[in-house]
């Protein structure tokens, strides 16, 4: 009877439970990911450091080097320096020229090879300085119209002065005024200085085949002079 009554149990199964995946491809899977993750990091990483090195590398190769130019020689260095005890001024000026004073007035010359001695100027440098005073009541612009090459315009409408320049300029802090022209095939230049009432006038003609370089020494000479002290 007891063999009747008893009932066989049967173990329960839990339908819940997952079968459990054991097979070889699939710890292949999860493997080959990581393989791959790491792979794309270090291909992201080479190609983002190649590309840096392109910009830099475009960069520097568009960088221009600057050139520093190397200073002008002052050419007047070694020239003569001439001062003037009765106007109170100085200057320099090349050796081969020439310098004699005269009662009041200063000149420098330089001859050019067809120049001859009592000839009309027509190859060379040739300038004049003298010491002219200014009233207070004239002003700068009258007196200078009243001196020089535009006088000689003023007083004769005829003349053989042909005016092709008359501008204003500032000589290291001095007023100056500066007049370019021709009179009978000559070409002159006629400066004017301002120091208080006194005025120095600067006359220089020129020509010949070296004219160029003859204008070049005046502007040279005209950039050494300075008013000094009494």
């Amino acid at each position: 009877m007891d063999n009747i009554n008893q009932v066989s149990q049967t173990p329960e199964v839990n339908n819940n439970q997952m079968p459990s995946n054991n097979t070889p491809s699939s710890k292949i899977i999860p493997i080959g990911l990581g393989i791959l993750f790491v792979l794309v990091t270090i291909g992201s990483y080479i190609l983002g450091t190649k590309q840096n090195q392109t910009v830099v590398s475009n960069k520097q190769s568009s960088v221009v080097p600057t050139t520093i130019p190397s200073p002008t020689p002052d050419e007047t260095t070694d020239w003569i320096t001439y001062e003037n005890k009765q106007y109170n001024f100085s200057l320099r000026y090349p050796l081969e020229m020439n310098l004699s004073e005269r009662d009041d007035e200063v000149s420098l010359a330089i001859k050019g090879e067809t120049q001859r001695q009592g000839q009309e100027l027509h190859d060379g440098l040739f300038i004049t300085i003298r010491g002219l005073i200014k009233t207070s009541s004239t002003s700068f612009e009258d007196f200078i119209k009243s001196q020089g090459q535009l006088a000689l315009i003023a007083e004769d409408p005829g003349s053989s002065v042909r005016i092709e320049k008359n501008e204003s300029f500032n000589l290291n802090g001095i007023q100056g005024k500066r007049i370019t022209g021709s009179e009978l095939g000559s070409d002159f230049i006629e400066v004017f200085l301002l120091n208080n009432q006194q005025v120095i006038q600067i006359k220089a003609n020129h020509g010949g085949n070296k004219d160029a370089q003859y204008l070049q020494t005046f502007d040279q000479i005209l950039s050494t002079f300075q008013f000094t002290s009494p």
